[in-house]
């Protein structure tokens, strides 16, 4: 699906996501009632959040349209320079409960318009909602984004998964980040011996943050 997708070029990418967007508009009741259900905020915030991620959607499709490369000028007189951008391939996504709907559709329209394919594991206190949420998509080509519910144990599938190793970083975290993104980040060290784990610190805090495989402590400027 991810390379059939990719074939299709920024144009017809855009158009897709532009088609998402407006499905996503369609579904905004739906979206802000099944939130607001699961996660206990106000109807008005998990509807005013839904309306931000179609917005982030026409955004990133006007974004797949526009930046699929450029050429440059030459430095050196009869040189050519052409600068093309390649997608990595599959886009590997672990949201938190908080922002079920607009950090999806900041991370996915990235990934989707950039031409990748996407799997996303949603909080499991969120995983009606972003069910919902992917009725929105289901115009792609078949498998090209794709939702697999769970905790902790779903989480680790992705950890130890050779393929998303090789891509070199699964990020995932938050503010508080606690519960089932601690335990994989604990879980999943061994993973990552060959390369750099490191947790930041801020103000003598628990870290919140967990970078791998290539962030320098020493380098952060926090």
């Amino acid at each position: 699906a991810q390379v059939a997708w990719n074939r299709m070029g920024g144009l017809a990418r855009s158009e897709e996501l532009h088609e998402a967007a407006r499905r996503l508009r369609g579904l905004i009741p739906k979206l802000a009632e099944a939130a607001t259900r699961e996660m206990g905020k106000p109807y008005k915030e998990t509807a005013n959040e839904a309306h931000w991620t179609a917005a982030a959607f026409d955004y990133y499709a006007e974004i797949s349209r526009h930046e699929a490369g450029r050429v440059v000028g030459p430095l050196v007189e009869s040189d050519f320079n052409v600068i093309t951008k390649h997608p990595l391939g599959v886009v590997g996504i672990i949201l938190p409960f908080n922002f079920p709907f607009v950090l999806f559709g900041w991370e996915v329209g990235a990934a989707l318009g950039a031409g990748n394919a996407v799997i996303l594991k949603p909080s499991e206190l969120t995983t009606f909602s972003s069910l919902i949420m992917m009725e929105c998509f289901d115009h792609l080509p078949k498998g090209l984004m794709q939702c697999i519910p769970g905790a902790f144990e779903s989480g680790m599938t992705w950890i130890n998964a050779a393929a998303l190793l090789d891509n070199g970083a699964l990020p995932f975290g938050g503010r508080k980040m606690s519960g089932t993104g601690r335990q994989m980040g604990l879980e999943g060290l061994d993973q990552f011996r060959h390369t750099k784990f490191t947790i930041i610190d801020h103000e003598n805090k628990p870290a919140d943050f967990w970078w791998f495989p290539y962030q320098d402590a020493e380098a952060y400027p926090g």
